[in-house]
């Protein structure tokens, strides 16, 4: 690049004379090319070089009237100083060693390279880039302007995940007094936060609540800690811990300063995303409501971005699929194009454009993306969401029929759950999963234990109601009759319910499918109908060959291949084994002779031998110990 430079030069370069006085002869060779130059190409690519990168737009406002859209393009077309770089924008980019060279004629002049900085911030602050302008702010020494504009380029470089950016500038939030130390703390504190460094976020909570005791800012030092550990707490999956650390960070202080209208916002979509896993439609409804009360009152621009996200998963949990489908779509590219990651990332919206997938009926699509969640929620450490999207691998392992590789999921899931700092609530969201497997395999035991000690959100509520039905229980009609009927999932699930209730009387069970079919034509629902026992698909074939709309032929066909799928696989051991044939299972496990355990259990060796037959039939095995390990690999035993 340089020799190609020099040969377009009419003056001459003595390169033996340059490479012996200079320690640095590249750096030489770069100063004497520059040097070279028509004064007022030297002057434009001096002044562009005040940014590392830069757009035509941003050259228009350093350069003024010395502005030419040919010329830029064609000093990036030679690529001797800058070039043209891959961005779809149009952005230039600067050669390191030729910008370092440059900058060092621009501090010459320092008070023009401070006005030039001094113009990039106010293009930056009128384009509300406070991130972009913080730098300039500080470089062109107005300090003022920088104190102004710094917390709102905090929360952006939080939110993209620039956490070592914000304990570089947390120097710059106070002086050197007791208070300035704090303010500088409470920045370093979120940049820990950023860099998802949680040991470090706990240990400075303890530290700075103790710093800040009967100081003046000791509420708000309070709110600022206790709002850094509720996402913590989310995080790691504390939903207990984080309602207290919620409320805490919520309350009102008295003291200079509170907790700003942004961070309330960014916590309460954080208790909406606890509720939205827990499946608390009311909660979540409640919180975006309190969400959008509080923007009203702030101007910062990614409040929107927040509320579309709480937005998405609300319409989500009433059902309207649609539309939650396409509110969580819009909120996903905008946390991709302002780079948001982390804590601050769009896994909420991931997760809702993958369930609206799934509930479309679009399986591989709505797989890729809870893959990716996954994965990004064990980048991220978001824990919480790592193991609420694999679980659903679990369960489309289980409704294909692969019982063996869904509980093998599961295991895999409680073992990555003791690998890391972990939470009952955790331990929840895996045992969801399992309660989808062991109900759909009817294994009731570990079902009914699994029943008692899960929290009671609605999903858990429709298993309860059917495993009543299914053991007998007389409560089941009555409950029914009691389902909620406000939003248009509860409205589905209810006539689901009360169809079924009738599937005996035909015309009644096709009065209420047809009203459930209805609201789900509207709202995009499908997974639910292909859900259903394969009576009451038939009553959704039915319906579509009288009245064939494009919602229901679809719809009907998706029934018919998922009752013809099911009707080919084959039976589970589980559900068919005696309660006196599971006792003889546990007991092969013990290494006792069979003689004993016939004799623990009060029966001859004669009926003994007849339960071992039965039972090594049933589970389509060879013998005592293939029976073993069959009944494990099942969590059986």
């Amino acid at each position: 690049m340089l020799m190609h430079q020099v040969a377009k030069n009419k003056k001459p370069v003595d390169f033996e004379k340059l490479v012996s006085s200079q320690v640095e002869p590249l750096r030489a060779l770069a100063t004497s090319v520059i040097e070279s130059l028509d004064e007022e190409t030297r002057l434009l690519i001096t002044s562009l070089s005040v940014v590392q990168e830069f757009t035509h737009e941003i050259a228009e406002v350093i350069l003024g009237d010395l502005y030419s859209y040919d010329v830029i393009n064609q000093i990036a077309l030679d690529g001797n100083f800058f070039s043209q770089t891959g961005s779809p924008e149009q952005t230039f980019e600067f050669s390191l060693l030729m910008r370092e060279v440059l900058l060092t004629h621009l501090r010459k002049d320092k008070y023009k390279k401070m006005r030039i900085h001094a113009e990039l911030l106010a293009f930056h602050e009128n384009r509300n880039e406070p991130n972009l302008a913080l730098e300039h702010a500080y470089l062109a020494g107005d300090f003022e302007k920088l104190g102004e504009i710094f917390p709102d380029a905090a929360r952006i470089m939080q939110a993209s995940g620039r956490g070592n950016e914000l304990i570089r500038w947390s120097i710059f939030a106070g002086d050197n007094s007791e208070i300035g130390l704090l303010k500088r703390a409470t920045v370093e504190l979120t940049g820990r936060l950023a860099l998802q460094d949680y040991d470090s976020v706990m240990s400075m909570i303890a530290q700075m609540n103790f710093d800040a005791k009967d100081t003046v800012l000791e509420g708000f030092i309070r709110q600022i800690t206790y709002g850094a550990k509720a996402y913590v707490d989310i995080a790691l999956g504390r939903f207990d811990e984080f309602d207290i650390s919620f409320e805490i960070a919520m309350s009102s202080e008295n003291g200079p300063l509170n907790l700003g209208i942004e961070e309330q916002i960014g916590l309460l979509r954080l208790a909406a995303m606890k509720n939205f896993i827990l499946d608390e439609t009311e909660k979540v409804e409640a919180f975006y409501e309190e969400a959008k009360s509080l923007a009203n009152k702030s101007k910062i621009s990614n409040n929107h971005l927040l509320l579309s996200s709480m937005n998405a998963m609300v319409l989500f949990q009433i059902g309207d699929y649609r539309r939650a489908y396409e509110a969580a779509s819009i909120a996903y590219s905008q946390f991709n194009k302002l780079g948001y990651v982390g804590n601050f990332g769009p896994l909420d919206s991931m997760f809702i454009i993958a369930r609206c997938q799934l509930e479309f009926a679009r399986p591989r699509e709505a797989f890729e993306l809870f893959a990716q969640i996954r994965n990004l929620g064990e980048q991220w450490k978001q824990w919480a969401w790592h193991f609420f999207a694999d679980g659903y691998f679990a369960r489309d392992l289980i409704i294909r029929g692969m019982v063996t590789e869904a509980l093998d999921n599961i295991k895999r899931a409680r073992e990555r759950a003791n690998e890391i700092e972990y939470s009952q609530a955790l331990i929840s969201i895996i045992d969801l999963s399992e309660l989808f497997i062991r109900f759909t395999v009817k294994d009731n035991e570990r079902l009914g234990a699994l029943l008692e000690r899960a929290p009671k959100l609605r999903f858990v509520q429709q298993i309860q109601l059917a495993y009543d039905e299914r053991m007998g229980k007389k409560s089941v009609r009555e409950d029914v009759k009691n389902l909620p009927i406000r939003t248009p999932r509860e409205k589905i699930w209810k006539h689901l319910a009360d169809a079924h209730e009738v599937i005996g009387q035909e015309n009644q069970a096709l009065k209420e499918m047809k009203k459930a079919l209805e609201i789900g034509a509207t709202v995009g629902a499908k997974e639910t109908f292909l859900r259903q026992s394969p009576e009451m698909g038939n009553l959704i074939m039915k319906i579509a060959g009288q009245n064939p709309t494009v919602y229901l032929e679809d719809l009907a066909s998706s029934v018919a291949d998922r009752i013809k799928s099911e009707a080919s696989r084959p039976t589970e051991f589980a559900s068919s084994l005696t309660k006196r044939e599971l006792e003889v299972l546990r007991h092969l496990s013990t290494d006792r002779p069979i003689s004993a355990i016939a004799a623990s259990l009060h029966i001859s060796l004669n009926t003994m031998k007849t339960h071992l037959k039965n039972l090594y039939r049933k589970m389509e095995v060879d013998g005592r110990v293939s029976a073993v390990e069959k009944a494990k690999a099942h969590f059986i035993l």
